[in-house]
C-alpha cells in the first residue's frame, strides 16, 4: 500500500511542477499579446514590484516540494498543489506586465490589468474632483469603470503631477470622458 501511495504521491508533485513549468513558459506569450493589442506606449507609469513576481514562483516551487516531505491524504496532496499553481498562475499574470505598464493608443497596462481603452465606461472622479464641497478625493489616483465588467479599476500614481500627466493622456485617447 505504501507503494502505491508514494506513486501517487510522485504522480502529484510530477504533474504539478510541470504545470508550474508552463505556467512560467507562457509568460512571454502573454507578455506578447498583451502589447500586441495595446499599439504605441504614449505615457509609461511604474507599477510591480519583480522580487513580488519571483517571491510568488519560488514559493509556489517549495509548497509542491513540501508535499512528499509529508503524509497528506492524495486529496489534500492535489488541493495544496492546486493553491500553489493558483499563486504561480497569479504570479504568471503580474509577470506579464511587469516593466509594461502605461497608457497605450489603445490599451491601459497596470499590475495585472488590461483595460482596452474602448472598455472604459468612465472615470467618475472627474465629475466631482474639482467640487469645493467634495472631501476625501485621493488626488493621486484614478478610478476607471470598465464597460464589460462594471468593475472599478484604481490607478495609484503616487504624486498630484503624474495622476494629471495620466488622466491628460487618458484624455487625449478618449475625449469623450470629459465631465462639464
Amino acid at each position: 500500500m505504501i507503494v502505491i501511495e508514494n506513486v501517487v504521491t510522485a504522480a502529484i508533485v510530477a504533474s504539478a511542477l510541470l504545470a508550474l513549468a508552463a505556467i512560467i513558459a507562457t509568460i512571454p506569450l502573454r507578455t506578447r499579446r498583451i502589447l500586441s493589442k495595446s499599439g504605441k506606449m504614449i505615457l509609461p507609469l511604474e507599477n510591480g514590484v519583480p522580487v513580488k513576481v519571483i517571491g510568488m514562483f519560488i514559493l509556489s516551487a517549495l509548497i509542491i516540494a513540501i508535499i512528499p516531505m509529508r503524509n497528506f491524504a492524495p486529496y489534500i496532496q492535489v488541493v495544496i498543489a492546486l493553491a500553489a499553481l493558483l499563486a504561480a498562475w497569479m504570479a504568471a499574470k503580474e509577470a506579464s506586465g511587469l516593466g509594461k505598464a502605461g497608457i497605450y493608443e489603445d490599451a491601459i497596462i497596470w499590475g495585472t490589468e488590461f483595460i482596452p481603452m474602448d472598455d472604459i465606461l468612465s472615470i467618475p472622479t472627474l465629475a466631482y474632483e474639482n467640487d469645493p464641497e467634495t472631501v476625501g478625493v485621493d488626488m493621486t489616483a484614478i478610478e476607471i469603470i470598465r464597460k464589460s465588467s462594471a468593475a472599478t479599476v484604481t490607478l495609484t500614481l503616487g504624486t498630484e503631477e503624474k495622476r494629471a500627466e495620466t488622466l491628460s493622456a487618458i484624455l487625449r485617447r478618449r475625449p469623450d470622458l470629459k465631465t462639464e
